[in-house]
């Protein structure tokens, strides 16, 4: 964690303010050091014989040591700011950055959730065991060091003493800490459970509340909820045993010197007496705090440890050479095979997408559609085989050049937050109002966003206003007919819309198909009628391959598929008749 720390001051060019953070903190300390210091000084001026004319000289840096202080704890908090804080905002934005490249799948191995608790919660422990580290625990141990030179300065025998008991007690806490490292690691693993069963809770409110199944055995929310309170009662009880324990033996070790010094206080003088009689306590209320944040301080390992995964992501290959500009764009898909771990999805896929040509793929659901599509965007790369554009392999090549001549709009395209503008924007950057409008108007959509007050600029997504699926739809193929790419890829663009709707939708894939190579994913096989290409894929293969009439003639499984979707029609004809 230190190593992470340290690079990520150095990339935000940070190290010389953090060392004069450090400088800071040590003044501070040394300021600490001073009322005690004053207080053992102004009562052995008091004693027969001894000299006052020091204590004058510590009454005014006792005086002058709260305000110092205080100013330098004020510049410590805004260094502080600059480099802990700015520090941990580029570890976020490095994590996000991670996510963001990362291959999908890799991705996959969190839930939303996790993802929002790592870059959230976890990134906020690790920024708060750095403040332990930094400012707390280092303050009060090296306060305590001060306050132990200073005693072995007035009295070295009783002041060695106290410091072998106190090292006996540091080997006590390092064995404590292990059974508090073990107790932090199952309630961190709780914690897991029960974010994962919460959501998976609110991903499936809507099935929940229709069949009233709050309680449903396989969500084990409330199993989870009930295990981490009893892991945290259980811990709440190990905890303060931990820290009786230990003060407990802090306390003993203070007594013992105590002890130590009452059993022949004639051989002590008070110089030698007064000085332990009030640094001792000191060193043991200081050392009892470091304790504590000693024990906070586990929580951000933890948290390190769960992060790991996360900042360990393998960006996706991206080889910074553009792709030749092609004039025709055929796309081929030779011998492609890919895997999600050890299960195998595609194993030798290979087809011809000819420029300008419309190519419908179906298949069952796991036949390996979807992630021949995510293949084709490059949101992962194929573990063997290759894909071409004109000739060129596209994989050599940077990942923006060749999305830059991709279209691709999905089952659930996201509006992201902001205006009707800024999301179609994202199509074409220097697009104008009236191109905007062009757009709208191909997707048969110009007059519901005339409707609206604010017209182009009416906020949509999260916040904004409520669009249909069908809107939604229009709006992500109104910003692919703005990019105005060679190559379009549709995946089940008409899956769960109404028929008035997919016909519009289906509309503005003509018009953003035409003069284009456009590969469409889908279960509708009415789409494939009209296609100049039918690919079947069965097991992450082509199993057929041909016009929709050609396959109708073969009578293989796509025949069967036409014959019970036929079927079906003039099922819901005749219910319509009757």
């Amino acid at each position: 964690m230190s190593r992470l720390f340290w690079s990520l001051l150095q990339a935000q060019g940070q190290r010389p303010a953090f060392w004069r953070l450090q400088g800071l903190s040590v003044l501070d300390v040394l300021l600490q050091a001073v009322l005690p210091l004053a207080a053992v000084n102004v009562m052995l001026s008091l004693l027969p014989g001894a000299s006052a004319q020091a204590v004058p000289y510590w009454l005014v840096a006792a005086a002058l040591s709260p305000l110092l202080r205080l100013l330098i704890q004020h510049r410590a908090r805004m260094l502080g700011t600059r480099t802990v804080f700015s520090a941990f905002g580029l570890l976020r934005q490095q994590l996000v950055e991670r996510v963001l490249r990362a291959p999908l799948w890799q991705v996959r191995r969190w839930t939303d959730s996790e993802l929002i608790e790592r870059v959230g919660n976890d990134v906020r422990l690790l920024q708060e065991g750095v403040f332990i580290v930094l400012v707390r625990l280092q303050s009060l141990l090296m306060l305590s060091l001060l306050l132990l030179l200073a005693m072995l300065y007035y009295n070295p025998l009783p002041a060695t003493m106290f410091l072998l008991l106190l090292a006996g007690c540091g080997v006590l806490a390092k064995r404590l800490m292990y059974t508090l490292q073990g107790r932090i690691a199952t309630l961190a693993t709780l914690q897991d459970r029960m974010m994962t069963a919460l959501s998976s809770v609110i991903d499936g409110i809507r099935t929940l509340r229709q069949h009233g199944a709050f309680h449903h055995p396989q969500l084990r929310l409330q199993d989870s909820l009930q295990t981490r309170q009893r892991g945290m009662l259980q811990s709440v009880r190990v905890f303060s045993l931990r820290d009786l324990l230990l003060n407990g033996v802090l306390e003993l070790v203070l007594l013992v010197l105590l002890a130590l010094l009452a059993v022949n206080p004639l051989s002590w003088s008070p110089v030698q007496l007064l000085p332990l009689l009030i640094l001792s306590p000191l060193v043991y209320f200081n050392l009892s705090a470091a304790w504590q944040e000693w024990g906070l301080l586990k929580w951000s390992l933890m948290a390190w440890d769960r992060l790991q995964g996360l900042h360990q992501l393998p960006p996706q290959v991206d080889i910074p050479i553009p792709l030749p500009p092609h004039a025709e764009a055929n796309v081929q898909a030779d011998a492609l095979q890919f895997s999600y771990g050890r299960h195998a999805v595609l194993d030798g896929f290979s087809a011809a997408f000819p420029a300008g040509s419309h190519t419908v793929v179906v298949g069952r659901n796991g036949a390996g559609k979807s992630t021949l599509l995510a293949l084709l965007v490059r949101f992962y790369d194929a573990d063997a085989g290759q894909l071409s554009v004109d000739g060129h392999a596209i994989q050599p090549h940077s990942l923006a050049s060749w999305r830059q001549q991709v279209s691709v709009v999905l089952q659930q395209d996201v509006l992201l937050p902001g205006t009707v503008r800024e999301n179609l924007l994202l199509g074409a950057a220097d697009a104008d109002d009236d191109r905007l409008w062009a757009a709208l108007r191909v997707v048969c959509c110009d007059q519901v966003i005339a409707a609206w007050p604010e017209g182009l600029d009416t906020p949509v997504g999260q916040g904004g206003v409520a669009l249909s699926g069908g809107e939604q739809q229009r709006l992500a193929i109104a910003r692919a007919w703005l990019k105005d790419a060679p190559v379009v890829l549709l995946d089940e663009i008409t899956s769960g819309l109404d028929s008035e709707n997919a016909l519009q939708v289906q509309k503005a894939i003509q018009a953003l198909s035409r003069q284009r190579t456009v590969i469409q994913i889908t279960h509708a096989l009415q789409h494939a009628v009209e296609a100049d290409q039918v690919i079947v894929m069965d097991a992450g293969r082509v199993c057929e391959r041909g016009t929709h009439q050609a396959l109708l003639q073969q009578g293989g499984q796509y025949a069967r598929w036409w014959r019970q979707y036929r079927q079906g029609c003039e099922w819901q004809l005749q219910e319509v008749s009757e």
